[in-house]
Order: structure tokens, then C-alpha cells, then sequence
């Protein structure tokens, strides 16, 4: 058996974001479905949909327009989004690096 794990309510919100784009085959450019419509299509609240575009804009999937609403973000040929996919694989290397230096620079 395995055990059950809690995942945060945000990262739910991302994944079925994510899946909502690859399923209906949207490309860069297509407009994605307003905050209230996936706060109704996954029960949950507008500010937890407002962090998971501000969170997948930050990993370059979507692109937030002011006033016009979210679309799917162009792929970017300087190769930025591969930065960011480094980091996050990376993360935990990252973090173990950081308490390493914290703890020898305290010394």
C-alpha cells in the first residue's frame, strides 16, 4: 500500500489547468476559460485560481493579459523556459546546497 498524500488545493488547480490545455489541444495564443468558469468547473475559489495562473505564468505556460483574461503562453526561443524547468527539477539539490552554505557561513 501506498501512502496518501496531501497535495496542496493549488497544485490540483495547476495539473488540471495544465490537462485542460494539452486535452483540448489549445496552442500558444488560445484564450483559456475565465476565473469564475474554472472556479465553477473545479469547486474552488477565485483566489486559489488567481495564485495557480500567477504560478503557471511564472513557468511560462500562461500569459496574463490585464483585462482581456489568460492565454496559453508562446514558447520562447531564448530558451527561458528551460531555466525554469531546471530549477524545478532541481529543487531539492537547490535547497540542500542553500543549508549546506547557511551552515558553514554562520561558522
Amino acid at each position: 500500500m501506498k501512502p496518501i498524500e496531501k497535495v496542496p488545493l493549488i497544485e490540483m488547480v495547476i495539473a488540471n489547468i495544465k490537462e485542460l490545455i494539452v486535452s483540448n489541444s489549445l496552442l500558444a495564443g488560445d484564450k483559456l476559460p475565465t476565473e469564475r468558469e474554472i472556479c465553477e468547473l473545479l469547486q474552488v475559489g477565485r483566489s486559489t485560481v488567481r495564485e495557480a495562473f500567477r504560478t503557471l505564468q511564472a513557468m511560462g505556460i500562461v500569459e496574463i493579459k490585464p483585462g482581456r483574461g489568460a492565454f496559453v503562453a508562446e514558447k520562447k526561443v531564448d530558451g527561458t523556459n528551460g531555466v525554469v524547468d531546471w530549477f524545478v527539477k532541481h529543487e531539492v539539490q537547490i535547497s540542500d546546497f542553500m543549508e549546506v552554505r547557511m551552515a558553514v557561513e554562520s561558522l
